[in-house]
């Protein structure tokens, strides 16, 4: 059976933007499984359901975003036959994966932690400076160039 964007929307409980992203980010996970209908309209297969719902549940359940989903799901995703046909879905304990992917997110947030008191810093370092002197306003050409005339004949 094939769903269209707005069946799947449904089923898996977005919305058919939300949807659309989801499947756009996981376009090449789901070769086979994504199709073009008539008129363009795009089709999903009941693999691809199960691996899309697969995703949801993970972003649901570890509060992941969708590209970080699409990666666990690339993970756990394994095809028994390996002939490429429409097998049902087997997932493997997920758990490993998102450890490393909590452990990608807290060097991020260090890295920017840092790089935040490095700007903070440079912040400091500016303000103490000594302020700008005040420079005479600029003047046109002409009177620039007139004024050493205008003062020897004083």
């Amino acid at each position: 059976m094939h769903y269209t964007i707005e069946e799947t929307a449904k089923v898996v409980g977005l919305s058919v933007p939300q949807t659309r992203r989801r499947l756009h980010t996981m376009e090449t996970d789901l070769d086979g499984d994504l199709h073009r209908g008539s008129r363009g309209k795009v089709l999903l297969t009941d693999r691809g359901l199960a691996i899309l719902r697969r995703a949801v549940e993970i972003e649901h359940d570890h509060g992941l975003g969708c590209h970080d989903a699409a990666k666990v799901v690339r993970e756990e995703t394994a095809n028994p036959q390996g002939d490429g046909s429409n097998a049902t879905v087997t997932v493997r304990d997920s758990s490993g994966m998102v450890a490393e992917l909590m452990g990608e997110l807290r060097a991020r947030i260090q890295f920017l932690e840092r790089e935040n008191s490095r700007l903070w810093g440079l912040v400091d370092d500016l303000k103490a400076l000594p302020a700008p002197k005040e420079e005479e306003p600029r003047r046109p050409w002409i009177v620039r160039l007139l004024r050493p005339l205008l003062a020897t004949r004083g």
